[in-house]
């Protein structure tokens, strides 16, 4: 044989060998190519599919038979013949089956991991129906301890920035008891050094994702000598997610429970709140001859401590008092109705001297609450023969006076204060007196309804459009005038509000 026909012949034979890889590859890699030919009976046809692979096979077959031919010239035609239909029968059988024996080990792989994945998803059903993140931990390690027969299984939790928490572990029975590792910080230590060196091929790390920022690691030693083949690997990562999964479900379940929970809190607190706001003593409302006087008193939804109160004295005098402990809670909404209490059944036996009747409010809080809340309180009494009005300011806003004079309107303020009540006991409380001039208008507001705009930018009301409010006060009665103040601060103020009170009192 010449050379030339060796390179021709070695040539062909590759080609032949290229096609059969390449119908190898067609069938085991998912690939679907058909050819449709039209297979003429009589009159009608139908078409036939002819697989791609199967194509490539036989004409690498055709092809080896035919260099095989060339190989024998010297023989007889029919011995070439036999010796080409031969050696393609016996390459067209070998390869079919090969081809079948690799499609067996494939079907089998498959089934194998069919079996797997759905271990995973029964693993997943168990892992779904717990609520609890410390449990649902120790069932992610047992599952998978008892499913891969494993020597230890455990998940490692994130604790800070950089150090990792043993959130749960399970030893199989076989290579002894499980060891303490439970809640062990090994922020100092490998996380994993409890399992074998990474190089393993018998250990395996999974990410357990509980949400976008960050996931636990599910780690896996297997017995040794074993490894992770494809069907386990996939049984594993399924068994990580699912569990992430219901990690992150249990984590939005406990802080929706708690959003919940404060908010059912917060709501009852405000009904008792109201409750308890329902049952003070409603103000007085005595004619005072001589007197135009107006109070409001505007609940908000973010409910404090404060309360105004006008009680009729006797000589023709009033006792005013506007009280704010500047705090919410049933504790201090007690403290407020125990106030109101005192305050008036004290006022009859200490109108003529407002120190004692404050001093002995103060001894009384003290008495009945080991720390009660900080109380500022304005508490005066009007005489309107006289017009002197005598009070205490302490720790209360100072009150506003609008005078008209020949140069025109005064805004002034009462002077005079003392430290707030209880806030230093005992409290040396200031007495001041003013004799009022008829049609002077005195505005007595609430710290919520009257603050520093610098300080809060969104304070609806301040000391310039309280008294803007209030500039026509002369042709206006003293509550006509408090309802126009807070029609004011409803128009401009921020939600929700909280509790706000204003009080005016007119010498007539």
């Amino acid at each position: 044989m010449q050379q030339d026909q060796i390179w021709i012949a070695a040539a062909w034979l590759t080609l032949s060998a290229f096609l059969l890889l390449a119908a190898l590859h067609l069938a085991f890699t998912g690939r679907s190519f058909e050819l449709r030919t039209m297979m003429r009976l009589g009159r009608r046809s139908h078409p036939s599919a002819l697989g791609v692979e199967s194509a490539l096979a036989v004409v690498a077959c055709m092809i080896f038979g035919v260099v095989l031919f060339t190989l024998a010239e010297a023989q007889p035609l029919p011995l070439r013949l036999g010796f080409a239909a031969a050696g393609s029968t016996v390459l067209f059988t070998g390869a079919w089956w090969f081809f079948s024996w690799l499609r067996d080990i494939s079907d089998a792989q498959t089934e194998l991991l069919r079996v797997w994945r759905k271990r995973a998803f029964q693993a997943g059903e168990r892992l779904r129906i717990q609520l609890d993140e410390r449990t649902l931990r120790s069932e992610l390690c047992r599952l998978t301890a008892d499913a891969l027969e494993a020597t230890m299984v455990a998940v490692y939790c994130p604790d800070g920035e950089e150090s990792w928490t043993c959130g749960a572990s399970v030893v199989s029975t076989h290579v002894g008891q499980p060891p303490a590792l439970h809640g062990i910080d090994l922020s100092a230590l490998d996380p994993f050094r409890p399992h074998l060196s990474r190089r393993n091929p018998g250990l395996g790390l999974f990410p357990v994702p509980v949400s976008a920022e960050h996931a636990d690691w599910l780690a896996v030693t297997l017995l040794h000598g074993a490894e992770f083949r494809p069907e386990i690997r996939t049984f594993v990562e399924h068994c990580a997610l699912q569990a992430g999964a219901a990690l992150a479900s249990a984590q939005s379940a406990r802080e929706y429970a708690s959003q919940q929970s404060e908010l059912m809190v917060r709501q009852r607190e405000q009904q008792l709140w109201g409750k308890a706001m329902a049952r003070l003593v409603p103000p007085d409302l005595p004619d005072i001859a001589g007197l135009d006087y107006g109070a409001e008193y505007w609940r908000g939804q973010s409910p404090e401590g404060q309360f105004i109160d006008l009680i009729s004295l006797p000589k023709g005098a009033l006792g005013v008092v506007l009280a704010e402990v500047g705090s919410a809670g049933m504790e201090a909404a007690v403290q407020i109705a125990q106030l109101q209490v005192l305050l008036r059944s004290r006022f009859h036996a200490y109108a003529e001297d407002l120190a004692e009747l404050l001093q002995s409010t103060e001894r009384a809080l003290l008495a009945s609450s080991e720390q009660p809340f900080p109380v500022r309180l304005f508490c005066a009494r009007y005489l309107s023969s006289t017009r002197t009005l005598t009070y205490v300011n302490a720790g209360a806003v100072p009150p506003l006076i609008l005078r008209r004079t020949s140069e025109g309107a005064q805004v002034l303020r009462l002077p005079g204060a003392s430290l707030a009540m209880a806030a230093a006991p005992p409290t040396p409380f200031r007495i001041s007196e003013m004799v009022l001039q008829t049609g002077d208008l005195v505005a007595v507001a609430s710290l919520s309804l009257l603050h520093d705009p610098a300080s809060d930018p969104t304070t609806p009301l301040n000391d310039s459009r309280l008294a803007d409010s209030l500039m026509s006060w002369e042709n206006r009665r003293a509550s006509d005038l408090v309802r126009l103040v807070f029609r004011t601060v409803e128009e401009g103020a921020p939600q929700p509000a909280v509790d706000r009170a204003l009080l005016l009192l007119k010498p007539t």
